[in-house]
């Protein structure tokens, strides 16, 4: 997940590094902590890349530990799925209400970043765009 995400932040594109990468992160998905699964994720979308095998599995395995992502990883997961166009509705659903719980802790930016996910996702979760507003 950290070679994932150095190589997305400095936007080098390989796509022999990221088949590995893929590969070696699907074998070891249930592994990941929650911070390994928003960089990945992030990462991924970063690059443009719909992987959809990985994609799919890291929607999974995002699911049980999202409350103990900071705000900005809440943002950043959020915003990985609308950049890759993935609608997984039980992680949106948790994404929304971890969101809530925590919106007196986002920061600008990552408010914005969330209101911008879930409208590219077209998901219109009320509670959270109350406590947002």
């Amino acid at each position: 997940a950290n070679t994932a995400w150095a190589f997305a932040k400095i936007f080098y594109l390989d796509a022999p590094l990221l088949a590995s990468i893929s590969s070696a992160a699907l074998n070891r998905i249930s592994q990941f902590s929650a911070q390994e699964v928003a960089n990945i994720s992030w990462a991924v979308a970063t690059f443009g890349v719909r992987d959809c095998p990985l994609m799919a599995a890291l929607c999974c395995a995002a699911v049980a530990p999202i409350s103990q992502l900071s705000p900005q990883n809440l943002a950043n997961t959020a915003w990985s799925l609308a950049k890759g166009r993935v609608a997984d509705a039980t992680l949106v659903e948790s994404l929304a209400r971890a969101a809530t719980d925590k919106i007196c802790e986002f920061d600008q930016q990552g408010c914005g970043n969330l209101a911008w996910a879930f409208a590219t996702l077209s998901v219109n979760n009320v509670p959270l765009l109350e406590a947002m507003s």
